[in-house]
């Protein structure tokens, strides 16, 4: 895929740069803290759970989905190893269900621990603060950035904008030319991110 100029949101690529910063940070001291092992498919929590944890992902894959009005599952996140995640929720709306599930997409491992001892850490240690508000910074870059994408009628051009900024965002050079990157992503998971039926994915893929 080219990496159009007009199409790599710039602006945005020290947000993702800041993400390498965060990867690394320590949620629990092994005492407050546990790990658990989570299986294929299953639940981190659901949207019926009470956000009341922080959660770092020590190995594996994690995605974040939500459902549309007609049960189509929407990928809001995937959460990379060494990420902290469902620290979103660490304001007054703890009684409020997460409304999203977050599901292991392969073996992993996940480290927990209680909003109680994640404000601890945080009054405590001046550096994981400043991790953490890094953290929203990029957070809220990467939802702005699917707002302006999502936002986009044309679903030919919201797929366009889309798969420049997962090229930015995630690609690697290609060996063979300087002018392209490489990105792997599965067909569910790109019709998931751009909010497109998969059955129409085939065409504009073969078009671009």
């Amino acid at each position: 895929m080219r990496n159009s100029k007009g199409l790599t949101f710039e602006a945005h690529e020290q947000c993702e740069a800041l993400r390498d910063t965060i990867v690394g940070v320590v949620l629990g001291d092994g005492l407050r803290a546990r790990l658990r092992s989570v299986r294929t498919g299953g639940f981190i929590w659901n949207s019926a759970s009470k956000p009341n944890r922080v959660f770092q992902l020590r190995s594996g894959r994690v995605s974040i989905v939500t459902s549309d009005t007609r049960g189509n599952e929407i990928l809001v996140r995937a959460v990379k190893p060494g990420e902290i995640f469902g620290e979103i929720c660490l304001c007054g709306h703890a009684d409020a269900p997460h409304g999203t599930s977050a599901v292991a997409q392969n073996p992993s491992e996940v480290l927990e621990a209680s909003y109680d001892h994640f404000r601890g850490q945080l009054i405590a240690d001046p550096e994981m603060m400043t991790s953490v508000l890094r953290l929203f910074c990029v957070r809220l870059a990467e939802a702005e950035q699917r707002v302006h994408i999502l936002a986009e009628h044309d679903a030919r051009q919201r797929l366009r904008k889309l798969l420049a900024y997962i090229a930015a965002s995630r690609g690697t050079i290609s060996a063979q030319a300087n002018s392209q990157v490489s990105v792997t992503i599965t067909h569910a998971e790109l019709a998931s991110l751009g909010a497109i039926s998969r059955p129409h994915l085939p065409l504009p893929m073969s078009e671009f």
